[in-house]
């Protein structure tokens, strides 16, 4: 079940994050159902011209959640580079 699924992997992500589960004040599973991209475009994100608005997700890199999360912390980095 998506509850018993929140409840193993919450842990692990706040570990990863360096936080402590009494933080999040709401967590939940999503099945990654939709992800069915044939031909990724094979960059982590694209972004505009004059850098505010970034595009990523699991289309960028390959059909994968992991995808997802490579594009989002690569979007993340672009962004902290920035600054």
């Amino acid at each position: 079940s998506t509850e018993e699924i929140c409840a193993l992997v919450l842990p692990l992500l706040c570990d990863q994050l360096g936080v402590t589960p009494d933080c999040v004040t709401h967590a939940t599973a999503h099945r990654w159902r939709y992800a069915r991209v044939t031909q990724a475009l094979g960059q982590p994100f694209v972004r505009s011209a004059d850098g505010t608005l970034y595009l990523g997700g699991d289309w960028c890199i390959g059909a994968r959640v992991e995808a997802a999360w490579d594009s989002g912390t690569a979007i993340a980095e672009a962004i902290l580079a920035q600054m």
